[in-house]
């Protein structure tokens, strides 16, 4: 298992799609097709945790979660059937809260909050369907 892992990200590293983010596509375990169900994890070239994604069948579902250069987690998501689904946010170093999305089967939809820094600004969108329908600074 972990030479075909290894070997992904291999692949990953030469068709040049970053190591911290999966391209959206169905994961296979072994030369046979057979779905990878489990843990796929990625790692900061220092060796510290980068993502942790679940895999079920061979496709992204459930929660994913990264990590910042000092293994901080930052940001956690969830997809269903490799389609971001639910509840997305982010955090700083500190552990402010920087952004909240919600999406429904891969659709932007809600209210989004979004601060590009701490102490910045913090823009509200308001999504449905898929469509920006109102943006403000806050």
């Amino acid at each position: 298992m972990r030479v075909v892992v290894s070997l992904f990200v291999l692949i990953l590293s030469i068709s040049g799609i970053s190591q911290d983010h999966i391209q959206v596509g169905e994961l296979f375990c072994t030369a046979d097709s057979i779905p990878f169900t489990g843990l796929y994890r990625t790692y900061h070239p220092d060796g510290t945790r980068s993502a942790v994604y679940t895999f079920v069948a061979g496709k992204l579902n459930k929660g994913v979660f990264f990590y910042d250069e000092r293994g901080m987690l930052c940001m956690t998501g969830f997809y269903t059937d490799n389609r971001p689904d639910g509840l997305w946010q982010s955090w700083s170093g500190k552990g402010t809260a920087l952004s909240t999305a919600q999406y429904d089967q891969g659709k932007k939809v809600g209210e989004w909050t979004i601060k590009e820094t701490e102490k910045g600004p913090t823009y509200k969108l308001m999504y449905a369907d898929n469509e920006l329908i109102e943006a403000r600074l806050e």
